[in-house]
């Protein structure tokens, strides 16, 4: 830049010529790193009483604040001129600083589109305070230009980024048919040669710890032992390992690094440029370098094409070569990604977390439980009655049925009694015949008949007696307060029943016993005593105690067998109701979580073993 800009032009004229001089050096410098010593050199020559200065840079994502240039030159920048920046760039505007005895510190920020990109700070020994607005206004006068310079590079870095985007979108267009990795990478690196008129571009993959000659341009085949793909590789991983591109000849705009690798592969003249190829992991997924002619140095233009292109390609490669895996390869990739990601020093809570899982889950698993063996379970009344035909007869009524409750002495249903009534009254009126013949008998003084007709009384009262006791047990009767378990006759009055046919089946409301179905391979843990809780589907928000009485015989259903067992109840619900089904569990001891999860599938498998062993 020869024009002195606008901002300077407003300023007195430099007393000495080394001052023009600097003014000339700076004006001809090209990258913008090179620029920044001389400007803060020509800064300190035009502010009165600077002796030394600094520059930051910020970067915008992250926040980070890193030294760019200082004077004058030392090995390190003065700590309280870098706090001072810090300060600065935290309050986003200029600010003075006087210490009576450290002197003062002009510090200001360079926005660039409403953020803040960079900050100078310049130490003055002045004597008061009040001579630093000044200074200060002399500063933003002289950042003005360093503040053009840092936009046009910064619009450069897009436009350069944005053409390396366009690029590799275009070289993604052309490799997308290709479903092979390894067939993508050799077009890919045979059009990079085309469009950077390159002599050689070579791709590696990282496989493992170790990165790979993927694609050399124009060579189908390589040996993987010769010289030359032996420093390819080499030199692809020592860019790798940076985590950024070399290029040679040396580019003042970009980072420099070790470059052993890539003069050992091109010479001390060669030209060659590198670039990082973006993965799923923090190391990336490779690298892409390119050699050309000495005649053809590489751009920063260039350079950044490449790491919009590594950017961009890197993870499409990737892709392709993890869709080209067999399941049998896939676990290993997954263990050495967490393997790298628990390896890696910026993610120690990664560490700390998995160690702590793992202890949870230890200790989880030996900590010793409860062990409960789980059945189904259905309620039962603690005894049943059944109340049967007392004769022989027809249904007469039916005035409740299973399901309802009943207390006792409700009459539940009745035989039809019209039968017996006449029944009833023909022995009434043989009895009172058999009594007027007996009064007669006596009053004759005729003992014989007097005998005759004393038997016949007796019969016909005897049959009276039957009769009225027929008609009482027709009244079915509960005895007890009950629920009806099974039985409904409403649909059959009038139909006959015979003598002891059961009618009705009566459990009492205030006694309870529960069946539990208990697998065959959980039985041997199940003993009378054990206490247990139900959960029953009607009630799933009640548990109810109960405890073992006996082990009854299995029974043989749903391909296993199954045990009876036996318990009851040790609290109580107004709402239970036999036949209600549920889940019961039985606690049976203490056993640790590893074992109680983990031994039906090893008593199975001991098991299969047996049937299966020779």
């Amino acid at each position: 830049m020869s024009v002195v800009p606008e901002q300077l032009k407003s300023l007195p004229v430099a007393a000495s010529r080394d001052a023009a001089a600097l003014w000339r050096r700076l004006c001809a410098t090209g990258s913008l790193a090179d620029a920044a010593p001389l400007w803060l050199q020509f800064v300190c020559a035009r502010i009165n009483g600077a002796e030394s200065a600094l520059l930051v840079r910020c970067e915008p994502a992250t926040g980070a604040v890193r030294p760019s240039a200082h004077w004058p030159p030392a090995p390190a920048p003065d700590t309280a001129l870098t706090a001072c920046a810090v300060r600065c760039l935290q309050r986003r505007q200029g600010q003075c600083e006087w210490q009576p005895d450290a002197g003062g510190r002009l510090a200001l920020p360079i926005d660039i589109g409403g953020q803040p990109l960079a900050a100078v700070v310049v130490g003055v020994a002045v004597h008061s305070p009040a001579l630093l607005p000044p200074l200060l206004t002399e500063l933003q006068v002289l950042a003005g230009w360093f503040g053009q310079r840092l936009a046009d590079e910064l619009l450069r870095e897009r436009t350069h980024a944005d053409d390396g985007r366009a690029l590799a979108l275009e070289l993604l267009a052309m490799i997308a048919p290709y479903a092979q990795a390894a067939d993508a990478a050799l077009v890919l690196v045979n059009l990079l040669a085309e469009r950077f008129g390159a002599q050689r571009v070579a791709l590696g993959r990282l496989h493992g710890e170790r990165l790979l000659l993927l694609a050399l341009s124009h060579t189908a085949r390589f040996d993987g032992r010769s010289q030359l793909v032996q420093a390819l590789e080499n030199a692809l991983e020592e860019a790798l390992d940076q985590q950024h591109g070399v290029v040679l000849p040396v580019l003042s705009e970009r980072r420099t690094g070790l470059t052993l690798a890539h003069r050992a592969l091109v010479g001390e003249t060669g030209v060659v440029a590198s670039a990082v190829l973006a993965g799923r992991g923090p190391l990336g997924s490779g690298a892409l370098l390119i050699e050309r002619t000495p005649e053809r140095p590489f751009t920063a233009a260039e350079c950044a094409q490449l790491d919009a292109l590594g950017a961009l390609i890197g993870p499409v490669l990737e892709d392709k070569a993890e869709a080209e895996r067999w399941l049998a390869g896939r676990p290993a990739a997954l263990l050495r990604s967490a393997r790298q990601a628990l390896a890696d020093p910026r993610r120690p809570s990664l560490r700390l977390g998995l160690a702590a899982a793992v202890l949870a889950l230890a200790g989880l698993l030996w900590w010793p439980s409860d062990w409960r063996v789980t059945a189904d379970a259905v309620v039962e009344g603690a005894q049943q009655r059944a109340i049967a035909a007392p004769f022989e007869g027809y249904i007469g009524s039916a005035l409740h049925r299973a399901g309802e409750t009943v207390a006792a002495g409700t009459v539940i249903a009745t035989l039809d009694e019209r039968t017996l009534r006449l029944e009833h009254a023909r022995w009434s009126a043989e009895s009172a015949q058999h009594d007027k013949r007996l009064r007669d008998a006596l009053s004759r003084h005729d003992r014989p008949a007097a005998g005759l007709a004393r038997a016949g009384l007796d019969q016909a009262e005897a049959q009276l007696a039957l009769v009225g006791q027929r008609l009482e047990r027709a009244r079915l009767v509960s005895p007890f307060p009950a629920v009806i378990v099974s039985g409904d006759l409403s649909q059959q009055i009038g139909s006959p029943v015979e003598q002891g046919k059961v009618l009705f089946e009566l459990a009492p409301l205030d006694a309870w016993r529960v069946i539990l179905k208990v697998d065959e391979r959980d039985i041997r843990a199940v003993a009378p005593g054990q206490r247990g809780r139900l959960v029953l589907s009607g009630l799933s928000g009640e548990t109810i105690p109960f405890h073992v009485l006996n082990i009854a015989m299995p029974e043989a259903g749903e391909g296993r067998n199954r045990f009876r067992v036996e318990a009851a109840l040790d609290g109580d619900s107004p709402r239970l109701r036999p036949g209600m089904e549920g889940v019961g569990k039985i606690e049976v001891g203490e056993r640790s979580l590893a074992w109680i999860w983990t031994h039906k599938a090893i008593d199975w498998l001991r098991l299969e073993l047996w049937r299966l062993w020779p």
